[in-house]
């Protein structure tokens, strides 16, 4: 077998070097303003190619038996003084693309656990037809519900992903509507 068999889902200006791949992980972890679980890792790395999944996963486990990360009984991971160590002198050896890249994937990460944590959406059948019911919450409360009838499955899925890249627009211009103001303010 072939070492490039490995590196599938890579995207040109990835990493292809391991020690850059665990510096690129510890660099994560310092600046996440939550802990991270080693799928939240995986997934933010290789949103945009940025590293083969295998070699994450090895990063990760190579890291935590080394003690540069610890993992807490959530299966989350935070850095110890090694690892933030490593942040502090070998950051720079992992391109500025990359951490650039890495940092945007973060926080769209992040955006997403917050919006589906704050968020619910039902897809039901109802006879021929698909209800998706929006449950827009704060704090377990409900500030918002809308269903809407749509003709099929896929619409159905299409409503649901576009509520959760868009949530915060769908509240506030439906409360503008239902509150009288233009949209375009």
């Amino acid at each position: 077998m072939s070492f490039e068999a490995f590196k599938a889902g890579v995207e040109p200006g990835g990493l292809y070097n391991y020690e850059e791949i665990k510096i690129l992980v510890c660099y994560l972890l310092s600046i996440a303003e939550n802990k991270l679980t080693a799928e939240d890792i995986s997934d933010i790395i290789r949103k945009d190619g940025l590293a083969n999944y295998f070699d994450i996963t090895q990063a990760i486990f190579d890291l935590q038996s080394a003690g540069n990360i610890l993992i807490d009984e959530n299966h989350t991971y935070a850095l110890s003084e090694n690892g933030k160590m490593i942040v502090r002198e070998l950051f720079a050896d992992v391109p500025f693309t990359v951490r650039q890249k890495a940092q945007s994937a973060l926080d769209k990460h992040l955006l997403l656990k917050r919006t589906l944590k704050d968020n619910h959406v039902e897809i039901k059948q109802t006879g021929g037809k698909y209800t998706v019911t929006i449950s827009m919450l704060e704090n377990g409360e409900e500030l918002m519900g809308i269903s809407v009838s749509v003709p099929d499955l896929a619409t159905a899925n299409l409503v649901k992903e576009n509520f959760f890249d868009r949530a915060t627009d769908v509240y506030v211009n439906n409360l503008k509507l239902l509150l009288g103001y233009p949209l375009g303010d």
